[in-house]
């Protein structure tokens, strides 16, 4: 059993990568939905840049999936929306702690 779960677990494969990243996109995308729109959380134009990285890290991580010869030109789109995801959450909290000035509406802003 433990060699089971090492090699799952410790080793995983660029697929089984691939695949948890598209349901942690599904999930991240979701969430943002039901916030939206079961707790009437208008998102700022911030939250739309942010749903722009998640959206496109669940589109390249599906393409990792389905796609095996484009495996890597998918997996460059990937760490390139995750790099921008990262981008844009460093912004805003540079932006929350009052560093930098985040966009009109932000509910980070305290405006």
């Amino acid at each position: 059993m433990k060699k089971i779960c090492c090699t799952y677990l410790c080793q995983p494969s660029l697929k089984q990568l691939a695949l948890l990243l598209f349901l942690g996109g599904v999930v991240l995308v979701a969430s943002a939905f039901v916030l939206e729109y079961g707790f009437n959380a208008i998102p700022c134009r911030m939250c739309w840049w942010q749903r722009y990285a998640h959206w496109a890290l669940t589109a390249f991580a599906l393409l990792m999936l389905i796609i095996p010869r484009g495996r890597f030109v998918a997996l460059g789109g990937l760490l390139a929306s995750a790099g921008y995801g990262l981008y844009v959450a460093v912004y805003q909290t540079l932006g929350q702690y009052k560093l930098v000035e985040l966009p009109p509406g932000c509910g980070g802003s305290g405006k």
